[in-house]
């Protein structure tokens, strides 16, 4: 009986185990999804400042491209006042400099306009992705916290039962079961298993039993256990064969 109730003990541990290990994953699944929304809304919030740049960009140069057109208008103006030959060249000079100038910035104007066409063609998609992205991290990070709340409500009602379990043992029994949980990965008991030489081994470890771990097994009195990794050993095929030979004493 007390190998069966090691056995039930060592699959609820098991369970709280996996589910200890699945709440502790939600808070990093968490916090990925919120940073990839962050990280979405970062792009789209540098794009658009970037549109803003563009369109301010464009105000300097045509602000720049007017300021030139008043000096050349200016300068063709005085063209008519100048006296030598001189003058009139080196005024005429300015004129053809101020006007490559103005062809430059045009230039650079007509590629601005380009980047403002694609940004404000883009700027209604980005936001609308932005949000549908934003709805979908939402409804995301609620299903995430539902889990984990759900998977706490269950480890906490499976941890009430295991320790009520647990009261039922004697305490040494106990005792070697905690410490080899904690010393052997949360397995304390393993069942054998036969190796392709049709040796009986320990399938926690894979080392052969020696001839008295197999005694042990069958004996109804005592614990099997492993000499090499010291878990407890069980074979499911006695621990089967028991159960029947009580179904038989017990029938009612």
């Amino acid at each position: 009986m007390i190998l069966e109730k090691l056995i039930k003990l060592q699959e609820k541990d098991a369970l709280l185990d996996s589910l200890r290990s699945r709440s502790s994953a939600i808070p990093p699944q968490i916090e990925e999804v919120k940073a990839a929304y962050e990280r979405l809304a970062a792009d789209v919030h540098a794009k658009r400042e970037a549109h803003k740049k563009h369109l301010l960009k464009r105000k300097e140069l045509e602000s720049e491209l007017a300021a030139k057109e008043e000096e050349i208008k200016k300068h063709q103006a005085e063209l008519n006042q100048v006296k030598t030959n001189a003058a009139f060249k080196a005024l005429q000079a300015e004129i053809d400099a101020a006007k490559k100038e103005c062809d430059e910035i045009e230039t650079q104007i007509l590629a601005c306009l380009e980047e403002i066409d694609e940004a404000a063609k883009n700027e209604k998609g980005l936001l609308d992705g932005l949000k549908q992205d934003e709805k979908a991290s939402n409804e995301r990070v609620s299903a995430l916290e539902r889990e984990k709340a759900e998977t706490d409500a269950e480890m906490e009602k499976l941890s009430a039962e295991r320790q009520t379990f647990a009261a039922e043992f004697e305490p040494d029994v106990l005792s070697k079961y905690e410490y080899l949980r904690a010393q052997r990965g949360g397995i304390a008991v393993c069942q054998v298993k036969i190796t392709p030489a049709k040796k009986t081994a320990c399938s926690g470890c894979n080392m052969v039993l020696t001839p008295q771990a197999q005694v042990d097994l069958s004996k109804k009195s005592s614990l099997a256990c492993c000499d090499t990794c010291q878990r407890i050993l069980y074979s499911p095929e006695i621990v089967d064969e028991r159960r029947k030979d009580r179904a038989a004493q017990n029938p009612h």
